[in-house]
């Protein structure tokens, strides 16, 4: 799946203009971390932000930081979560995606590197379209993991 993610990346990074770039890897680092324990959603972070920063040529650590960070913190807002509050996952999206550009931006910044100056529309539009894409990658992958069980059938057994 990570491998498939960096494709998508690296395509999407070719093909759309910047305020219509998706954060994929952010997505998929969000949906690890509202299912798995602390610890595995921030390895995944690393792993998937370090191998990101590698194939963007940016600094190792600055994706990998801030994908650790909101996956290990995806974890705990999992828990408190309940499955049906589909509005509220498109906006935690939203607010994670804000918070892991302005992370990598603060990290640039405080190393002192030049760095473009991102737009605040140009932010705001990137979070957008990832929370909606978002939001339809955990309905979709939902329904696959976690296919409908059909109750009738339990019933029916138990009469035998």
């Amino acid at each position: 799946m990570l491998g498939a993610a960096l494709l998508l990346e690296l395509v999407q990074l070719w093909v759309l203009p910047n305020f219509l770039q998706l954060q994929l890897i952010l997505i998929i680092t969000l949906y690890v971390g509202w299912y798995s324990p602390p610890g595995k959603a921030a390895a995944w972070g690393t792993v998937s932000g370090l191998a990101l920063d590698y194939l963007l040529g940016l600094f190792l650590g600055l994706n990998g930081l801030s994908k650790t960070l909101l996956g290990f913190a995806s974890s705990y807002l999992g828990r408190w979560m309940p499955d049906e509050a589909r509005a509220m996952r498109t906006i935690l999206l939203f607010i994670a995606s804000i918070v892991d550009q302005l992370m990598i931006f603060a990290i640039l910044l405080l190393l002192g590197e030049p760095f473009p100056q991102p737009s605040l529309l140009i932010i705001l539009l990137r979070a957008i379209g990832t929370g909606i894409v978002g939001t339809v990658f955990f309905r979709l992958y939902d329904k696959i993991r976690f296919p409908p069980t059909d109750f009738r059938r339990l019933q029916e057994g138990s009469r035998l």
